[in-house]
């Protein structure tokens, strides 16, 4: 099986399909999770309510997306080259975002939400989850990237370990291991720290990644196909969840589960090269706009909506809150992410290059 020594050229279907993510998860949090128990805002678009309660879905989207991204990100490089990418690639825009958060909880002094100078430092750490004491997360988004980070130091200690091209068998191996967990140990530290409830889209995510990179086979059909079984069950049990959280509306988890085979169908082209309406250049572009929309968007949207949700038509709040939101992510990427991810990279890699290489050049 061949291993190039780089990633592989960018997929650009994948900048699309995290656009359309984050907007199922805009939707969610503005649309039903805000208004549905009346504990962040009292407004609700209801136009979108019936659709909107199954926004939360995208999340699982967003993990199959980073199994492939992130399996690929991998390719061809050391431990240390791939953490300073997971670096660079979050830090920036989360510094950004995190401040801007805080700023507005400030600024519009909304009782649902509280700041103060501690808990703004933990979480400006993105490390919050990791603490031996309880950190209250600034936006509730956040909690996903705990997730994240977890997978990462999975693939980090692949990489470290020289494990690459075991990766078919490790998946496999991850896949019973976490359903093995799911059923006997669901709450331990060990179910927590193998992310067990969404290991199945990440590998089906990263099995889309082989298929794309290595060619489509049966063995790697049978892996993808054996990840749907226990990801339906984990959105089943998110729908049942849900219901309860938030009555009287009621999540059909038949619903849920025709969205995933969506998501699944979707990531199978994306791997075959059989979906190129997705490489048009706005959504392409919109891409690059995903990770300051997704942390920014939640807190932020519920306060504007409770300053102005008397005053202004709900439908004009919701879709000017939305383009303003665009314009806001646009400005991070622009003005913080595009100028300070090289700065970061640089001076990541002074300090982490190997010994060699930094007595070679003081020589």
């Amino acid at each position: 099986m061949p291993h190039p020594s780089r990633p592989l050229q960018r997929v650009l279907e994948i900048d699309a399909l995290r656009f359309i993510a984050a907007l199922m998860v805009v939707v969610f949090h503005w649309a039903f999770r805000g208004g549905a128990t009346h504990d962040y805002t009292e407004s609700v678009y209801q136009p979108l309510m019936p659709a909107a309660q199954y926004g939360y879905l995208g999340v699982e989207l967003f993990f199959m997306i980073s199994g492939f991204v992130i399996l690929m990100s991998a390719q061809g490089r050391s431990v240390r080259e791939f953490a300073v990418s997971r670096i660079v690639r979050l830090y920036p825009a989360f510094w950004a975002c995190c401040t801007i958060t805080a700023l507005s909880i400030l600024l519009f002094a909304d009782p649902h939400f509280r700041i103060d100078l501690t808990k703004y430092l933990l979480n400006m750490t993105m490390l919050s989850d990791f603490l031996p004491i309880d950190v209250p997360l600034i936006d509730g988004v956040y909690w996903s990237l705990f997730v994240e980070i977890r997978f990462y130091c999975f693939v980090g200690l692949v990489v470290a370990l020289g494990w690459l091209v075991h990766t078919e068998r490790l998946l496999w191996a991850w896949l019973a291991v976490s359903a093995l967990l799911q059923w006997v140990a669901p709450n331990s530290r060990v179910s927590e720290w193998l992310i067990a409830p969404y290991a199945p889209l990440f590998i089906a995510g990263a099995c889309c990644y082989l298929i794309h990179s290595r060619g489509l086979s049966a063995r790697r059909l049978l892996l993808l196909a054996a990840t749907f079984p226990a990801a339906l069950h984990h959105v089943f049990v998110g729908a049942a969840w849900a219901t309860h959280r938030f009555p009287p509306y009621e999540l059909k988890p038949v619903w849920a589960g025709v969205v995933l085979a969506v998501f699944y169908l979707t990531m199978l082209l994306v791997a075959t090269r059989g979906i190129g309406w997705l490489r048009g250049k706005a959504l392409v572009g919109a891409g690059a706009l995903t990770y300051p929309l997704y942390l920014l968007h939640e807190n932020i949207g519920f306060m504007v909506f409770n300053r102005f949700g008397a005053q202004v038509n709900q439908s004009l709040l919701f879709w000017g809150s939305m383009a303003a939101m665009i314009v806001l992510s646009w400005a991070v990427y622009r003005f913080v992410e595009r100028p300070l991810s090289p700065l970061l990279k640089s001076a990541l890699q002074r300090v982490l290059r190997p010994r060699r290489a930094a007595q070679a050049a003081a020589s």
